[in-house]
């Protein structure tokens, strides 16, 4: 169920009501995906206390980021800019995942395999379900050289790590990385597919319904002339009818001029005869 307040969801969302289903479902989508992060971000922050009291503010950095792609995030949704809004939030989050991964070594090395290394995988999902083909190749792409560049890092420090896991850790996360990117591109596609058959759907109805109201409007014109024509022929017709009754009026007054005179001859007759 939508617990959303509707002022809050229109506020955001008013600027793709004229755009199609697929496109106002991804940016309401994206609106969701956008205020549960405000949350989930507040608490992985605060969960950072049980860590320690450093580490709590080591990484308020890292959340202002994120933050702060969010902000710009809600400005071009409400722009109606919904890619720029995803990009946007996902280059925010990359950025903050790619710092977080290079300072790691430098402050506590023994947790870089461990810490910010899991937040490369919902920055390539993000791509696969908010943005397109392009963005998903760059993000990969970029979390590939960071995972390359963190592996160089870690060989060139002191550490307790073996270099055996080192590079077990670092050949696994990029082939982590190369399939995560595969899936999604496999998403990617299916899903363009899927817009593509259904603008095509879409504009075929539109044509069949522009066909439809051009065949009822002519049909419409044809029966208004039929019956525009069969008023004419019936007022004519009437007109014929009364021009007739007048002739007959006229043929009656006269047949009945001519029985008077007829009567009057006759009279005239009877009265020489007398």
């Amino acid at each position: 169920r939508n617990r959303m307040p509707a002022h809050f969801r229109n506020y955001f969302l008013s600027s793709y009501e004229n755009e199609n289903y697929l496109m106002r479902t991804r940016a309401r989508l994206l609106l969701y995906f956008l205020a549960a992060f405000v949350f989930f971000a507040f608490l992985l922050q605060f969960s950072m206390l049980f860590a320690g009291w450093r580490d709590f503010v080591v990484t308020i950095p890292m959340t202002l980021i994120l933050l702060g792609g969010l902000g710009a995030a809600l400005v071009f949704l409400r722009k109606g800019r919904y890619m720029a809004a995803a990009n946007i939030f996902i280059a925010f989050g990359t950025v903050a995942v790619v710092a977080g991964l290079i300072r790691q070594p430098y402050m506590e090395i023994e947790l870089s395999l461990s810490s910010y290394i899991y937040f490369i995988f919902p920055c390539i999902a993000m791509c696969a379900i908010f943005s397109n083909t392009v963005f998903l190749t760059v993000i990969s792409a970029v979390m590939a050289a960071t995972n390359t560049a963190l592996f160089v890092i870690m060989r060139s420090l002191p550490h307790q790590f073996s270099d055996k896991f080192v590079t077990i850790a670092f050949t696994n996360t990029l082939f982590a990385i190369g399939f995560l990117y595969l899936i999604s591109l496999l998403m990617l596609r299916v899903f363009e597919r899927s817009v593509e058959l259904a603008n095509g759907e879409s504009r075929k109805n539109a044509e069949a319904n522009v066909f439809i109201r051009q065949v009822l409007m002519e049909s419409s014109r044809k029966v208004v002339e039929a019956m525009e024509s069969m008023s004419r022929r019936s007022d004519e017709f009437s007109e014929g009818v009364h021009q007739q009754a007048a002739v007959i009026a006229r043929i009656n007054g006269t047949a009945g001029e001519i029985s008077g005179g007829i009567d009057r001859i006759a009279d005239n007759a009877q009265g020489q005869d007398e």
